[in-house]
């Protein structure tokens, strides 16, 4: 999904999958033009949904934080064009 290409508009779903230690799931998208969303998942595996506003344009970048329960955080990142 990395560098993949997507546009203004659509809509696309992002699955995440944690373990068995993964008390919640958070997904950040923004860029410097647009505004942030998130969305906090209570579930270890989830499909977050996000629509790309109809006047985005650049970079979006993507963040996936997995919280377990002693509070430990591990992340990925994912950029859309």
């Amino acid at each position: 999904m990395s560098g993949s290409t997507f546009a203004a508009g659509s809509t696309i779903s992002i699955n995440t999958v944690g373990d068995n230690t993964t008390k919640f799931l958070a997904l950040y998208v923004g860029n410097k033009r647009i505004s942030d969303s998130t969305q906090i998942s209570n579930y270890s595996t989830n499909s977050f949904i996000y629509s790309i506003p109809t006047d985005a344009f650049g970079k979006l970048l993507i963040e996936i934080i997995g919280v377990d329960s002693s509070s430990n955080m591990s992340f990925d990142t994912v950029t859309l064009i």
